[in-house]
Formats: C-alpha cells, structure tokens, sequence
C-alpha cells in the first residue's frame, strides 16, 4: 500500500492512500487544504494534483497560472514519485513537504 502525506506550514496535514487523490489549491475539496493555501498569492484555485498510485505518487499541475515545483523543478508534464521527502511549491512562496510511503520503505 502507498501512502501519501502533505505537511503544510502552520501543522496543518492531508494523507492520501492508494487509489485517491488530493487536489491542491484555494478551493480544495478538503477545507484544511483550501484554508492552509488560501493566504498565498499566486495559488490558483484548482492547482496541483497528488494522485496516489500502488508504485507511488503522480503529480499534475493542472494548468496553475504561476506553475508547480517539485524539488526547485518545475513540473511540465505529470511527475511519478517513488518515495521519501519531496519540497513542493505552488507559484512563488506557497512551499510545503510532501512524503511518500510505500511497503518497501517498511
């Protein structure tokens, strides 16, 4: 099983397991996500998706205006993770830890 969890500035958190998805941005489904984001410029309102796949995580921007970084990289086409720590940023200051666990880490 893999195991996503967004670690937001302020101890906000969102887990993800297999098979689900987070969406990132303003108006997040999830009303602790959209509320961690919400004082950022530059966050667009649907911006990044963390889909959780059973070989780990894919990231998709989904067509942000100020763009998706993973690790200073900034994502152009969707992103598979295997494991560990990853920095995440939406847009210029929205920054974040993403982690990625999978049974082989066990």
């Amino acid at each position: 099983m893999t195991y996503a969890r967004v670690l937001f500035p302020g101890g906000v958190q969102a887990q993800a397991v297999q098979g689900t998805a987070l969406i990132l941005g303003r108006e997040s489904p999830q009303q602790s996500i959209s509320g961690a984001l919400d004082p950022f410029d530059g966050v667009s309102r649907r911006h990044l998706e963390v889909r959780v796949r059973p070989q780990g995580v894919t990231l998709t921007d989904l067509q942000s205006t100020n763009g998706s970084f993973v690790d200073g990289v900034q994502l152009c086409e969707p992103l598979e993770l295997r494991s560990g720590c990853h920095e995440i940023r939406l847009g210029r200051f929205a920054t974040f830890q993403l982690e990625i666990l999978t049974e082989e880490d066990a």
